[in-house]
């Protein structure tokens, strides 16, 4: 049997560099929210699959999602937050 190692980078698709330029720190509260959401169907999936990863979490979506990172906690290998980000 092969053991492979799974990683998950939780972070709302306005949070990626690439938007960087075009959204501000400062409006992320404003905007529609998919993290809480797409999170737990993943979660969902991989409890189906007895899949354990790692998730690398913002520190903006720990603050804001608590309960998530309690079932991340619960159901995976490891847990980090990556980093600590404050609006501007």
């Amino acid at each position: 049997m092969k053991t492979n190692a799974m990683t998950v980078d939780v972070e709302d698709y306005f949070q990626v560099s690439a938007f960087e330029p075009y959204i501000a720190k400062g409006q992320w509260d404003t905007l529609p929210h998919r993290v809480e959401k797409n999170t737990h169907k993943i979660l969902d999936l991989f409890k189906e699959r007895n899949i354990k990863a790692t998730f690398f979490t913002l520190g903006w979506v720990a603050e804001r999602y608590p309960d998530l990172i309690k079932r991340m906690v619960g159901t995976a290998t490891n847990w980090r937050v990556m980093v600590m980000i404050t609006p501007e």
